[in-house]
């Protein structure tokens, strides 16, 4: 790069990685011109409707459903960006669950996980459909971390592409607290209650060493519980999965070797799993993508999501010191999960 004076562009045309340099417009020269026809008559056609158009048709009524696991976990049925909303999820689990033609179901997981008891009661219901003897297959993309691996280890196999992030087998309670924020605004809380304890949640006057206490219990136990559950399922030694966990995260290389995961491979071998396990013959079956589900909210929730929202932003803002570190986005979604605490198995990514 330094030979080149740092065009990268410049370097890899010369390795051979790439045939020429050029933006959108020259690309599209290029192609027409190697089309023999004016830029402006090319045809062409989206990924989505070619896939469609060329799919292998079928009359089959057997199905297997690909449900979307897309997105930080939390409870709820909340219509927030970049979610998964629990109840949301669980309906359409629970219907897939019963729909006589759905044989058997694929987990497309793209998660850092969530919130602990998001990812629990979505547990509860993959395996409400192992006991309705449907299979089920998770596919992890990019991610299959904390919360979203809690859930996974509900499925009959699970499969990793080797460089996804899974596993993370941690938590932590997260408490949003305003104390020091008013402190410097001058602004001051006082009150008075029955007990000593009675207001020890409340977000506007520091955590007490009781209530960290006590928080720091719930995390021991949901830490230990996530633990036996992956031992469990898993069926490795309880003190090999407590040293492997640890709030480690793993690539799913590494979470094979370590019998985290079943198999390497994406949404391809995923399917063909559950097309073996449900015992469906090649071309006796059709793939049905399910999208993600609709939250059905009303006019007072929607009041409520979007005054937390602004109350979110005008506590946060925008902070320029926090650009790159952890992007802000995630750290409104997780203060607005936490009221007034919440414990979370969740990996923060960039």
């Amino acid at each position: 790069l330094e030979n080149y004076q740092g065009n990268a562009a410049e370097l890899a045309l010369k390795q051979g990685l790439i045939t020429r340099i050029g933006d959108e417009h020259a690309f599209r020269q290029t192609v027409a011109a190697a089309l023999k026809q004016p830029p402006k008559h090319i045809k062409k056609i989206g990924l989505h409707a070619y896939l469609a158009a060329t799919e292998p048709s079928t009359t089959a009524s057997a199905k297997i459903a690909v449900v979307p696991i897309d997105g930080m976990l939390v409870t709820g049925d909340a219509p927030l960006p970049g979610v998964v909303a629990a109840q949301a999820t669980i309906k359409q689990l629970d219907r897939v669950g019963h729909e006589a033609s759905v044989k058997a179901v694929v987990l497309q997981v793209n998660s850092p996980g969530g919130d602990v008891n998001a990812a629990q009661a979505i547990r509860a219901a993959i395996l409400r459909i192992r006991k309705a003897h449907k299979p089920v297959i998770v596919s992890m993309g990019t991610l299959g971390a904390s919360g979203a691996y809690w859930l996974s280890t509900a499925a009959d196999r699970i499969y990793a592409h080797p460089t996804t992030l899974t596993a993370d087998i941690g938590v932590f309670a997260l408490f949003p607290n305003y104390a020091g924020l008013l402190k410097k605004l001058g602004i001051h809380y006082s009150g008075i209650a029955t007990t000593r304890n009675a207001n020890a949640m409340s977000p506007f006057s520091p955590l007490g060493k009781n209530v960290q206490k006590a928080l720091q219990a719930m995390v021991d136990n949901t830490y230990a519980d996530f633990v036996n559950l992956v031992a469990n399922a898993r069926h490795i030694p309880t003190n090999k999965v407590e040293h492997d966990a640890q709030g480690r995260a793993w690539s799913g290389l590494d979470a094979y070797h370590l019998g985290l995961v079943n198999a390497l491979g994406g949404m391809p071998q995923a399917i063909q799993e559950a097309a073996k396990l449900a015992k469906l013959s090649k071309g006796k079956y059709q793939v049905q993508y399910l999208p993600p589900p609709t939250p059905s909210n009303t006019i007072p929730q929607w009041l409520n999501m979007w005054s937390l929202a602004r109350l979110r932003d005008v506590i946060l803002g925008e902070n320029p010191a926090l650009h790159g570190v952890i992007p802000m986005e995630q750290i409104r979604l997780l203060i607005h999960e936490a009221h007034p605490y919440a414990l979370m198995a969740y990996l923060p990514v960039k």
